[in-house]
This record gives C-alpha cells, sequence and structure tokens, in this order.
C-alpha cells in the first residue's frame, strides 16, 4: 500500500538537507583554512623546508663506521717482491752445436720406384647417374602442381661419355725398392741437447746450499762474486697490513647536524643609514617637534624585521635583523625600545637618553627626569609612551610606542608581531 507525501514536507525535509550539506560544506572549508594557516604559521617558524638552503658552510656528517680510522704511513709500495734462487744464476751457452732430435731411418724413409706399365684408371659401372632423366608425372604444372625430383624416373639414353671398365689401381707389386735411396731427406744421427755443460754457469751463492735440500736463498745467500743472469733485484714481498697504518684519536671530519641557526643568511637584510634614511619623511614642514616625532613614526608602518637573517635564542625563538638594532648597534634585540630611540633621534630629539630595552629606557627615563606616569591621560602628539605587560615572574615591562594622533588615539609600535605596527 503507497502513502502520498504532502509536498509542503517533501519541500521542507529537502530544505533541511540543503541546509546540512552547504553547513557541512563550510565547515569543511573553514576547517582546511584553519589547518592550512597552521601548516603555513609553523613553516614559519620553523624556516626549515625541503628546499632550504644551509648558509652555515658546513656539510651534515654523523660519525659512524665509515669515518676514516687510520692514515697510511708505510713508505713501501705493495709489491709481490722477488727473492734470488738457483734459477738467477747467469747461465752462457758455450756449445755451437744445434740442438736436434737423434733420427734413425725407418720404412717411412725408404724410396720405391714405380715399375708397373699400367696407367691408373679408377673402374667404371654405368649406373642411374649415367642416364637422362624422364618425365613419368601424369600431371601437368600448375599453381597448385610443380614437378619435383619424385615426378622423374632415369630413361633409357646415355649421358655418360665414360666407358665401362674394370680400370686399374696400383699396388704394392707395381713399386720396387731402390736401394741407398731415402726420401726423409734426413741423416741417421743421435742427435743433441744442451747440458750444463754446454753453459758457463756463473759463481753462485756463497751459503753453499742448494734449494732442492729445503733452503730458500735470501739476500744474505749472496756475495759480491755471485753473477746473477736475472735482472731483478732482490726485493721482498710487501703487502699493506695493520702496522702500516696510523691510527687517528678522531675522525678528521667535524661532526654536525644542521639547526635553524644553519638556515640564516648573514647576509640577507643588511641596511646601510643611507638606506633606512631613504624612507624618513622631509621634517623641514613640520611646526612641532612632536608632530616630527609622529611623522616618522608612522613613515616606519609596514616594516618587518627580516626572516631570513636571524638568531636562534635558547628557547628556540627567532629574532630577525632590524634596521632599529643595526642602527643601534644590537642587530638581533628586541626592537620596540631602539625603534622609539630611532623615531625620537630622527626628529630632532637629542637630550632623551636611547636605549635597547624598555624598562631599562624607563629607568633612565626616570633618573633623568623625563619620565612620568600616564594617571590615565592621554599623551600628547609625537610622545613615546609605554604599554604595560605582566611578566610571568611578576612586575611589568613595557612594549614602546609614538604617539600619532590624538584625536583617534593612533599610536605607532615597534616589534608588535614583528613587525611596526598602528
Amino acid at each position: 500500500m503507497s502513502t502520498i507525501t504532502n509536498p509542503n514536507t517533501y519541500v521542507s525535509n529537502a530544505n533541511k538537507i540543503n541546509s546540512m550539506r552547504s553547513a557541512l560544506s563550510q565547515a569543511i572549508v573553514l576547517l582546511s583554512l584553519v589547518v592550512t594557516l597552521i601548516v603555513f604559521w609553523c613553516l614559519k617558524l620553523t624556516g626549515i623546508t625541503l628546499a632550504g638552503e644551509a648558509f652555515c658552510g658546513m656539510n651534515e656528517h654523523i660519525h659512524g663506521e665509515g669515518c676514516p680510522t687510520g692514515s697510511l704511513v708505510c713508505m713501501l709500495e705493495e709489491t709481490e717482491g722477488h727473492v734470488h734462487d738457483e734459477s738467477c744464476i747467469l747461465r752462457e751457452l758455450l756449445c755451437e752445436l744445434d740442438e736436434a732430435l737423434p733420427h734413425v731411418h725407418n720404412d717411412d724413409c725408404l724410396e720405391y720406384a714405380l715399375i708397373c706399365p699400367e696407367e691408373e684408371i679408377e673402374p667404371h659401372f654405368h649406373d642411374d647417374s649415367c642416364h637422362a632423366l624422364e618425365l613419368v608425372c601424369t600431371e601437368e604444372e600448375s599453381e597448385d602442381h610443380t614437378h619435383t625430383d619424385a615426378c622423374y624416373m632415369p630413361g633409357d639414353d646415355l649421358l655418360c661419355t665414360r666407358e665401362e671398365t674394370e680400370g686399374h689401381l696400383h699396388t704394392d707389386e707395381c713399386f720396387v725398392l731402390v736401394e741407398d735411396s731415402f726420401v726423409c731427406g734426413k741423416e741417421e744421427t743421435e742427435g743433441h741437447r744442451h747440458t750444463d755443460e754446454c753453459y758457463y754457469i756463473g759463481i753462485g751463492f756463497g751459503c753453499g746450499l742448494t734449494e732442492e735440500e729445503g733452503h730458500v736463498h735470501t739476500e744474505d745467500c749472496l756475495t759480491d762474486e755471485t753473477e746473477l743472469g736475472c735482472g731483478l733485484d732482490c726485493v721482498p714481498e710487501h703487502f699493506h697490513t695493520d702496522a702500516c697504518y696510523q691510527a687517528l684519536e678522531a675522525c678528521p671530519l667535524e661532526e654536525h647536524i644542521h639547526t635553524e641557526d644553519c638556515y640564516s643568511n648573514l647576509d640577507a637584510d643588511i641596511e646601510t643609514m643611507a638606506d633606512w634614511e631613504a624612507d624618513l619623511p622631509d621634517l623641514s614642514e613640520i611646526p612641532s617637534t612632536g608632530m616630527a616625532v609622529a611623522a616618522v613614526a608612522n613613515s616606519q608602518l609596514g616594516y618587518t624585521e627580516s626572516t631570513l637573517n636571524f638568531e636562534v635564542d635558547p628557547d628556540g625563538i627567532r629574532h630577525g635583523i632590524t634596521r632599529y638594532g643595526q642602527w643601534y648597534g644590537n642587530p638581533y634585540g628586541d626592537w620596540s625600545a631602539m625603534f622609539a630611540s630611532f623615531c625620537l633621534y630622527y626628529s630632532g630629539v637629542e637630550d632623551l637618553p636611547a636605549n635597547a630595552g624598555a624598562e631599562s629606557m624607563r629607568l633612565e627615563w626616570e633618573e633623568e627626569e623625563f619620565y612620568q606616569p600616564a594617571d590615565g591621560t592621554l599623551p600628547e602628539v609625537g610622545v613615546a609612551f609605554g604599554v604595560g605587560l605582566p611578566l610571568r615572574e611578576g612586575g611589568e615591562v613595557e612594549e614602546r610606542g609614538v604617539q600619532v594622533d590624538r584625536r583617534d588615539i593612533l599610536r605607532v609600535e615597534g616589534g608588535v608581531a614583528d613587525a611596526a605596527e598602528a
């Protein structure tokens, strides 16, 4: 049994489903955006990516089995060496005879003369090869049949021009031995082999021993009279062993693993006085010192500390180089107070002491009677002010800034999120 659904109910359900899908899609997009921002921020903090370039000038190296442990100090070359033996003694051939094998005539050396009056003729009797072939195949050649050897048989027509004969081949009876005649061309002889008697053998080793007796000659066996013919120097065998190497106390390579400091480019974002003074405003027509201070501070809006040239403190926090630190002489220091000092200096205020720290600046100003508490009142335009920030150990530290516009209570602070911001 089927039911009829109310159209309004159907539309309402569809709208609810679409709303849920839309909300889910928005949540997914928002979550993706949050994840992207977190990943970007982590990469910004570490500054080390897969394509990062280390500027420390060192190669990464961890000591292990591949590290050299010794250096070769042996001055000898590796060689199989040469030790003189009996074969090295000088031998000079004096015999004038040529070496020859002994020779005694045998049947192969005898000469025989042919006495048979008949010529040698090979026997011949006609066979199938002597007759012309006749076609015996009853089929005609066509695309389906081509004559082969099986289609032919020897016929009666004789092609051979030779006559049939029993022939004649010479046998031993056709020859007679020729006396005192030999076909080898050699004379019978006992031959000759060189022996020690054919050589002049030089004076040997002075030790009086032979190697056949289980003795191996050394250089000590030689005398001034020993006559050698090998042409080689007596050199002992040598192959490098552990004794040929000098042990190293340590691997000559310095162990090094890249840290975040290695990725700081100390040549990046270096500024000179001419660089930062090029961004300063023209103060010649500004009527008051306070407004001049505000103008200088306002000209620094948007400046950020370097992300390429930085130092990392023991807590792992980066401190990028800034123009204010370079101006003051503390390139990587916290620069809120140096920013305020920079603005005061370039606006022509010379009687206020410059300082790199917010608290030390307050103490110096207080000592010089230039500091007074706000007491809930707004500072005048161009006045350097401090914003109290709580410390974990108690007390306060002040971030320094400059009041720019009293009407809108606008201030420019340095070192806020690593930038000069309003």
